[in-house]
């Protein structure tokens, strides 16, 4: 096959595969699922551009006034941001991330070059590199609008920029797919990954809180920031926007922006050339003699309390979902993110304002603000509740049990996790702060109870029809885009709740008639829950060779 692709230019060769994954996509779209997740991805596709072109808008009109009134020097504070977005944000959101495997092209006889371009090119489609782009010329936009004699340099040092971030970005993820290839760095990936999450929020409040006694450190790391890219390009567009000139420091910014990008590629190209040579990432054990160990008589004590007024495949299901939390670093990573999110809320609680205006800070509300932030993380679980359990499916498909028992075994260890969690933080908050008052307390657990019988009732129905497993080697994971779509609208209904629920607070000066409505809300969702329960047993068997096909992969 080696042989085939000597025949054939770089050119015919991505035109080739271009048109075999555009007649497979066109082939996939037969099904209704497939179009259903057309249009999800369509909607999101539209909500994420009118977000970017915003913040595109902004970046212009921010490079605008900043050549305007003689500030120049700030326009390196742009191009962090446009840089960290680029670079840093796959990571913490790859789950919106293109999903197309580079490593499948390897399948077709390709030249290396025309796999080198191929994985550059599917850089530069990522969602997220295509708003970085259109925020860099949107700067560049404004900064010709604001002087035009600028505008030729500013095209040159921003497409120098934008293409040391492709490559760079390109690097990233194919070293950290090496990386993720490894059990043992997967979990502490993923722990840095949240760190890298929680520390812009952090940042905020210690520059509120310490900012003057920071600044001289700050100033110190400025030498260091100016050899960095966006530093560079920071620089070249600070002296090319002079009343005279320099000509030598821009030039010399677009040199060593050209410099970066070659050497980012020649990383890149170590690492494709290892892929392109059959590399297997893949990893096993050697086989152990599997040794019985009984389970301690005191972890079994709450499960046969549970037994006595639950049916046995729940309670066995139950168990079986603890034992998924408790041996999961990921899952343990979810929990502990929430109870770190309220001791930074306490932070920025710790002293509320004085202030009569509406959007005063207001004690009474941190304990339901805590909790509302680690429901937000948790119940998109819900919605994907057959992630974890891969191939784990057929023996639940196998099982003499009805669906309806295991998923309201898997909602009920969930919904403890989640009470337990907001358990957790109460006393937190009271040893901090102060404790939440009876209204607010009431409010807060009334709300949860209602919002996870809605993300239930919903997630049930999309995990057995829009599936996807998870792969524990990859950051990108492979989530549906109707299951996206519709994460994104039930947190949007929540949201409208909780918005309500603070007017009638604010206005009636009391949370109990807010307590009242969310306690309504869960009556009223409770036997909508349950009849869905039942659909949810015969949506399982018709719905069987999906299930396998999406988590058996």
């Amino acid at each position: 096959m080696a042989g085939v692709a000597l025949h054939l230019n770089i050119g015919r060769q991505v035109g080739l595969i271009a048109g075999l994954r555009w007649r497979l996509f066109v082939n996939s779209l037969r099904t209704g699922q497939a179009k259903a997740e057309l249009v999800a991805l369509i909607v999101l596709g539209v909500l994420a551009a009118v977000i970017a072109a915003t913040i595109g808008l902004a970046l212009g009109v921010g490079a605008y006034l900043m050549v305007q009134k003689g500030r120049p020097q700030l326009l390196a504070l742009l191009l962090w941001g446009v840089f960290v977005f680029w670079n840093l944000f796959p990571l913490i959101l790859g789950a919106f991330a293109a999903q197309l495997d580079i490593r499948h092209l390897l399948r077709f006889p390709l030249r290396f070059s025309a796999y080198y371009l191929l994985s550059l090119a599917y850089g530069l489609f990522d969602p997220i590199a295509v708003a970085s782009l259109l925020w860099l010329v949107c700067m560049a936009v404004g900064l010709g609008r604001a002087n035009p004699a600028l505008l030729p340099w500013a095209v040159l040092l921003l497409a120098a920029f934008a293409a040391m971030n492709l490559v760079l970005n390109r690097v990233i993820y194919t070293w950290l797919e090496r990386l993720l290839s490894q059990r043992s760095t997967r979990e502490k990936f993923f722990v840095v990954v949240i760190l890298l999450f929680l520390l812009p929020q952090f940042i905020g409040v210690a520059v509120e809180r310490w900012g003057k006694q920071a600044a001289p450190f700050v100033r110190a790391l400025e030498p260091v920031t100016s050899v960095l890219p966006p530093g560079v390009a920071g620089l070249g567009l600070e002296a090319a926007a002079r009343a005279t000139p320099d000509v030598t420091t821009a030039a010399s910014g677009v040199l060593l922006l050209v410099v970066y990008a070659v050497g980012f590629a020649l990383l890149l190209r170590r690492r494709l050339l290892n892929q392109y040579r059959g590399e297997e990432l893949g990893e096993s054990e050697a086989p152990e003699r599997a040794t019985p160990q009984a389970l301690p008589a005191a972890s079994a004590a709450p499960f046969a309390l549970l037994a006595s007024f639950l049916p046995g495949p729940v309670t066995a299901m139950l168990r079986k979902e603890f034992r998924y939390m408790t041996r999961n670093g990921i899952m343990w990573i979810n929990l502990i993110i929430p109870p770190v999110m309220a001791l930074f809320f306490a932070l920025t609680w710790n002293s509320p304002r004085k202030s009569s205006s509406f959007m005063a800070r207001s004690p009474e509300l941190l304990f339901p603000m805590s909790v509302i932030y680690g429901l937000m993380v948790l119940t998109p679980i819900a919605l994907n509740t057959f992630a974890y359990d891969g191939r784990g499916v057929l023996t639940l498909l196998a099982a003499p049990v009805r669906f309806r028992e295991v998923l309201l075994g898997k909602n009920l260890a969930l919904g403890l996790a989640i009470f337990a969690q907001a358990l957790l933080i109460w006393p937190l908050l009271a040893v901090l702060v102060a404790p939440p008052g009876a209204a607010a307390v009431a409010a807060t657990f009334a709300l949860l109870l209602f919002a996870m019988l809605l993300n239930f009732t919903v997630g049930n129905v999309l995990s057995l029809t829009s599936p996807r497993g998870f792969d524990f080697g990859s950051f990108r994971q492979r989530q549906s885009g109707v299951t996206i779509l519709v994460a994104l609208l039930i947190q949007i209904v929540l949201i409208a709740i909780v918005g309500g629920a603070y007017l009638t607070h604010r206005f009636l000066g009391t949370l109990w008639i807010a307590a009242g409505i969310f306690f309504g809300l869960a009556l009223a969702t409770l036997p909508v829950y349950s009849a869905v329960l039942d659909y949810c047993s015969g949506l399982a068997d018709r719905r069987r060779e999906t299930l396998t096909a999406k988590l058996c992969k």
